[in-house]
């Protein structure tokens, strides 16, 4: 069964538009895009050989099997970029808010009975992922760390990462929408200027660097910072430890 994901590529300079074009030419739209910085020093950008620390972050629905076929190209592709050009990794869809947005973001994607599900939940799809036979969730190599924090402290962020073996991270610009009931009950005046911090990390060091941040940067510090994960399903790039 053809499941719905979320293929999300963070890339630098050419390569950034190279890779737009890769996803045309595969029929599929970018549903979000976003400017980014890079976190790295800049001893490891002249490492890298990059000029700049800015990034563009790019996300699109895509099926199971499209979505590991995007992922092969883009390993081929960044294979013969300069170090440090991109990181691309693939995010499981767990529901859909219903048909019409099932139909929207799958597009012209073949999704072999999904659509024709009355019901349309991709969570009722998403159970279907592993084997009937183990019964088991599947199991994720690598996390999506997502920290959010008040603006102008996204580095405080990634020094407790780096502290607890993080690598490198991407941030991105927010604007919170945080309403008076999230104010009362995190008791705290929240700040509407936001960064995310983005960090792909190897599940086994996840918990290690969530707590890094928490206590250096959490949300009784001036940070604020919200800190959670997400599984990835694929993963490729610089920091794909491949």
């Amino acid at each position: 069964m053809s499941l719905l994901n979320i293929f999300i590529s963070i890339t630098t300079g050419e390569f950034s538009e190279k890779c737009h074009a890769m996803y045309r030419a595969h029929g599929l739209e970018v549903m979000l895009s976003a400017l980014g910085k890079g976190t790295a020093d800049s001893k490891l950008f002249d490492y890298l050989g990059l000029e700049t620390s800015d990034k563009l972050l790019q996300m699109l629905p895509v099926t199971e099997e499209n979505g590991k076929e995007l992922l092969r190209e883009f390993r081929r592709a960044v294979h013969y970029e300069k170090r440090g050009s991109g990181i691309a990794f693939i995010l499981p869809i767990s529901s859909v808010g219903g048909k019409t947005i099932l139909e929207y973001m799958v597009g012209g994607q073949a999704m072999d009975g999904v659509l024709d599900n009355k019901k349309n939940k991709q969570g009722e799809q998403s159970r279907n992922r592993g084997n009937d036979k183990a019964q088991q969730p599947k199991q994720f190599r690598f996390d999506l760390l997502i920290a959010v924090c008040n603006q102008g402290y996204a580095e405080e962020v990634m020094q407790a990462a780096r502290k607890a073996g993080a690598g490198g991270g991407t941030i991105v610009h927010a604007k919170g929408t945080a309403n008076q009931y999230t104010e009362k009950f995190f008791g705290i005046t929240l700040s509407e200027e936001k960064e995310i911090v983005l960090i792909v990390t190897r599940n086994t060091d996840r918990d290690r660097i969530m707590e890094a941040i928490k206590t250096e940067a959490g949300v009784a510090s001036d940070a604020h910072t919200i800190i959670f994960s997400l599984p990835v399903e694929n993963v490729a790039g610089i920091a794909s430890y491949e």
